[in-house]
């Protein structure tokens, strides 16, 4: 290859490149390919998979431990509770990935509670989900110290957190 093609080459790689590379500053859904992802749907139940084992099983044993080879937060109705109340995914993720301490599922009046919290500085990170097994419905509580200061953010039915003061309630 000649010297002006091989110039000619990396100028127009070099006039490419930030197009490839240049974020959609018109939406945050869209890349420069037009690709939307998709929205994350709650589980449904395969008929005839419907959970044997109630709630009340989890109460005592630790959110990161089977019951009945079932994970708490891997249950159907669970799942579909905290998509219901969480929108954000990253706050989702946290209550269903964290592997740091947990305290055991606990009951709080006619909704059961699974709490946990960052094994770094339990204190400053923490987060706890209350489902209503009568309702299906589910509130989640999430702290972070960090970006929250002395507040947590309250989750219920998809819409914008709460604020409430203190960390998330762990009995």
């Amino acid at each position: 290859m000649s010297r002006a093609a091989s110039a000619i080459a990396a100028a127009a790689i070099i006039a490419l490149s930030p197009a490839c590379h240049r974020a959609d500053e018109t939406s945050t859904q869209t890349n420069s390919h037009g690709f939307v992802p998709p929205t994350p749907l709650p589980p449904r139940p395969i008929a005839g998979q419907t959970p044997l084992t109630s709630l009340d099983a989890y109460i005592g044993h630790s959110p990161h431990d089977p019951v009945d080879g079932v994970l708490f937060f891997d249950r159907t109705d669970v799942s579909t509770a905290l998509v219901a109340a969480v929108k954000d995914e990253r706050v989702r993720k946290e209550f269903r990935e964290g592997t740091g301490p947990a305290q055991p599922i606990f009951a709080q009046g006619q909704r059961v509670a699974a709490w946990a919290c960052d094994g770094q500085a339990c204190t400053g990170r923490n987060w706890t989900f209350f489902l209503d097994p009568n309702t299906s419905k589910g509130e989640a509580c999430f702290h972070d110290t960090a970006t929250m200061g002395g507040t947590s953010h309250w989750y219920t039915g998809g819409v914008k957190p709460v604020v409430r003061p203190g960390p998330c309630p762990s009995s």
